[in-house]
């Protein structure tokens, strides 16, 4: 029998395998729990840790025991996913060791969740600057000049460790050439399978950020690409914004957040992102009584 494999961008299984994920394939605006993903800073310089974020109202870094009993009343009112960020003490090196370490934050936070909340959808930033002794989101040369090719090879370990460790869904926030590509690749080896150029390589879900600002790119990008789930990513910036401006009265928090999201909705997002989550769990409660 001839050999049949099909095209990296043909593979989209992984975004079937739950329910939450298949309700990420359908187009509403509402607002739900469904659509909502709540990013999460977890630091391993303490398991019992709760860091106040300067400058990042009601933001912390949470350690692997305050992580859990932070998510576990977030669950219970129907959160559905999160997406971890890693803050860590371990060594940096030129090429972020760190990040696929058994020891690191992300892996730690992995399976913890997975072991006091099973149906929870964790989605993993991947990136190397906050595990690099320079910064930057690659591997460098000794000139100080990216090195594309090391810099894609690596960011695929990091997804297929947190990938083994239990994650769903893999998220690179770099701008490296072809990292898309390399980690389907890494993904498919390991057994783990999950605009135009991600697309091509196989990207299975997209993102823009930030989010209010680029609604127009959100509209174009999702009448090029229906059939990919789209999240928009409401960043520190824009939550900060609006959190302050209501401080100061200039508006209802509230009404604000609900109807900046049911934009981002109306332009094409599947999927919402944002600080907000924990208050929006309890706006949707309040309004089913």
């Amino acid at each position: 029998m001839a050999e049949f494999s099909l095209f990296a961008n043909h593979c989209l299984s992984s975004g079937y395998q739950s329910e939450v994920l298949r309700g990420w394939q359908s187009s509403n605006t509402n607002v739900t729990p469904e659509q909502l993903v709540y990013p999460v800073f977890v630091t391993d310089e303490d398991a019992d840790a709760k860091q106040p974020i300067e400058g990042f109202p009601d933001q912390y870094r949470y350690g692997i025991n305050t992580l859990i009993t932070t998510l576990k009343p977030l669950y219970d009112k129907g959160l559905k996913s999160v997406l971890l960020f890693g803050v860590t003490k371990l060594p940096k090196d030129n090429e972020g060791s760190g990040a696929s370490h058994s020891q690191t934050t992300v892996i730690q936070a992995i399976w913890a969740i997975r072991s006091h909340l099973p149906m929870l959808v964790i989605i993993c930033d991947v990136c190397l600057c906050a595990y690099t002794n320079h910064g930057h989101c690659g591997v460098l040369d000794e000139d100080g000049s990216i090195n594309n090719e090391s810099s894609i090879e690596r960011i695929a370990e990091v997804a297929s460790s947190y990938a083994k460790a239990g994650c769903d869904i893999v998220a690179p926030s770099d701008m490296m050439d072809g990292r898309i590509g390399a980690i389907k690749a890494a993904l498919r080896r390991c057994n783990l399978m999950s605009k135009d150029r991600d697309v091509a390589e196989g990207a299975d879900y997209l993102m823009v950020k930030p989010g209010m600002p680029y609604l127009d790119i959100v509209r174009d990008t999702k009448n090029k690409f229906p059939n990919h789930p789209l999240a928009v990513y409401q960043v520190s910036g824009e939550y900060t914004m609006l959190h302050q401006a209501a401080a100061f009265g200039a508006f209802n928090l509230r009404q604000v957040v609900m109807e900046s999201l049911q934009c981002m909705r109306r332009a094409g997002a599947d999927i919402l992102i944002t600080y907000f989550t924990p208050q929006i769990l309890d706006w949707l409660k309040e309004d089913k009584k």
